[in-house]
């Protein structure tokens, strides 16, 4: 019997390829059955409580539902849990550019857990042997894996993740009967990814102290990815607004104007509504944020560090050179410059973040 647990985390979603349609019963029946397809996926269980679904209800996807892109998640599940084993031998893993010498095993599992916010993947690894593990890495293989594996079958399953991915932490569960509390989580940042050790005392082996840790983290995780989410959510609907900006410019530019006039006025008006819509949801989602967030314990350090890097869209200064636009009171290229310093400055580096961790 193991006495010590190595894991990371990441956020896997197993939504619905764009032009789906389906019933919610037909979605569980195609995941068990894709799931079935791959060889080297065994002990697969997906849990739910019955009656929280209606599987004769009809739903269907869309370009906009993909969370890897920032999109919304289909079919939106909660309190779904999905589990299964995964053997990746050495060579599927030299395949998948991974150093085998940072796997101490060729067995995995992953559990998904659809938490309140964002689904939250673990990543465990099985029977290592040897030294050091390294469970953040193991993500990114089985990551890698399914990604290959899914792209081979025919289905209409299609495999979303979020970034980062995975979580920046190797979390790491042992045995500490010094301890008063059940279990102890403390967290030593490194250059690299975190060490977060988790020291219970009072359980009669670490699995069963994993099962209640798991339930203690997952919320936390959840709504870390949830931030993320909602970050990269902004990012695109911020970039509609600039395209339709530099739609507006360019027609702005063309010497015959009044034959755009119809489409200029169409496109302030667009622009008024989709800055005002997109005003209302963040400070919308700035009080949901500050509500949710006094629930967070344990991994608060991260949330704060999400918070504190979230852009701060230019939405008024914006507002006012559309109006200034619209009088005719500001000359394009002026304004050209304005609106390319104002909406890039705050925003590349988000996309970056968002997009390649």
């Amino acid at each position: 019997m193991t006495s010590e647990i190595s894991f990371g985390i990441g956020c896997f979603n197993f939504g619905m390829k764009a032009g789906t349609s389906t019933t919610v019963g037909g979605y569980f029946n195609e995941l068990q059955k894709t799931f079935e397809a791959v060889s080297n996926i065994s002990e697969i269980k997906i849990e739910l409580d019955e009656e929280d679904f209606d599987f004769s209800k009809e739903i269907s996807s869309s370009i906009y539902d993909n969370m890897s892109l920032g999109g919304r998640i289909k079919p939106n599940v909660r309190n779904v849990r999905i589990s299964f084993d995964i053997f990746i031998p050495k060579r599927i893993q030299e395949d998948l550019k991974h150093n085998p010498k940072l796997f101490k095993t060729e067995k995995f599992r992953v559990v998904i857990n659809y938490t309140y916010y964002l689904p939250v993947a673990i990543v465990q690894l099985l029977e290592p042997y040897g030294g050091d593990v390294d469970p953040s890495s193991a993500v990114v293989l089985v990551r890698e894996f399914l990604r290959k594996e899914f792209s081979k079958i025919d289905s209409f399953i299609d495999f979303q993740v979020l970034g980062p991915s995975p979580f920046h932490g190797d979390f790491f569960i042992k045995e500490n009967n010094q301890i008063k509390d059940k279990f102890q989580i403390s967290i030593l940042e490194t250059k690299a990814y975190d060490e977060i050790n988790i020291m219970y005392n009072g359980y009669t082996d670490v699995d069963e102290a994993f099962e209640d840790i798991e339930l203690e983290i997952l919320d936390e995780i959840g709504f870390f990815y949830e931030l993320m989410h909602t970050n990269l959510s902004s990012i695109r609907e911020w970039g509609s607004i600039e395209e339709k900006f530099d739609i507006l410019i360019s027609l702005k530019q063309e010497r015959r104007k009044v034959k755009y006039l119809f489409l200029i006025n169409r496109i302030l008006k667009d622009l008024f509504i989709s800055i005002s819509y997109f005003e209302k949801d963040q400070i919308f989602y700035n009080s949901y944020i500050q509500k949710n967030k006094r629930n967070i314990i344990h991994f608060s350090s991260y949330i704060d560090r999400e918070i504190n890097e979230r852009v701060n869209y230019p939405t008024s200064q914006v507002t006012e050179l559309i109006k200034l636009y619209e009088n005719q009171k500001l000359n394009v290229n002026v304004m050209s410059a304005t609106v390319i310093a104002a909406i890039s400055g705050g925003v590349i580096g988000a996309v970056i973040t968002a997009l390649f961790t």
